[in-house]
Parts: C-alpha cells; sequence; structure tokens
C-alpha cells in the first residue's frame, strides 16, 4: 500500500479512511497519526518568502540557504526535542509551517531587512 492522507471534514471521508484501516494487512507494520488539520504555508507565501531570502542573501555576501535558516532561527516558530533527555527548542522546518507561522516569519523578515539593510520588497 502506498501512503494515504485523508483530511476527516465529514462522514464520508471518515468512512474510507476507516475502510482502509480494515484492509491493511497487519503482517506489517503501519504509522497511524491523528491531529488536528491545519492548512500550510501557501504557495504565493512561500514564493515571496524566498524572494526576500535572495535580496538579503545579496545584500549580506550570503546563500540564500544561510539566510533562510537565519530567519528560521531568529523568527520562526520552534519545535521542542529531548536530547540525552533534555528538552531543546529547534527551528521547525519552515515546509511544515502553517500559513498563520509563515506570515509571522514573513512580516518580522522583512522589518529586519528594512532596518537592517534598507531592504524594500
Amino acid at each position: 500500500m502506498s501512503e494515504r492522507t485523508y483530511i476527516l471534514r465529514d462522514g464520508g471521508v471518515r468512512d474510507r479512511c476507516l475502510r482502509a484501516l480494515g484492509d491493511l494487512d497487519l503482517s506489517k507494520c503501519y504509522e497511524v497519526v491523528i491531529r488536528p488539520w491545519k492548512a500550510k504555508r501557501t504557495d504565493e507565501q512561500n514564493a515571496f518568502w524566498h524572494v526576500l531570502i535572495g535580496k538579503v542573501a545579496s545584500a549580506t555576501g550570503n546563500d540564500a540557504e544561510t539566510i533562510k535558516d537565519f530567519f528560521k532561527n531568529e523568527f520562526g516558530p520552534k519545535r521542542v526535542v529531548m536530547i540525552h533527555g533534555e528538552a531543546r527548542a529547534v527551528p521547525k522546518p519552515s515546509s511544515a509551517y502553517s500559513v498563520e507561522e509563515m506570515s509571522e516569519v514573513i512580516e518580522r523578515s522583512i522589518e529586519w531587512a528594512l532596518v537592517e539593510f534598507g531592504i524594500k520588497v
């Protein structure tokens, strides 16, 4: 079976999901995750953020990946990981940002770029 994702927004989808679960070959292991659904960042947000990253990279002499990592570390949401039994906050992957999280990162990145380098986007 290939990977499947179900967004449970009505009884019909729930029923299809339950049928898929019932059809699983239980001689194999599967991961099933149930969590509230959130819209991910939009394509427009992603495109805009990469334009901003490119402008800041050019102004600072850094590569785009370095600036992206900087923005995620400075302005992005964090997730908690356990390392040797100690909780550590690390930047969340930008591909997992919600629409709201991406908006916040973009706004703070724009403000920083304007104040620090006079970059307008």
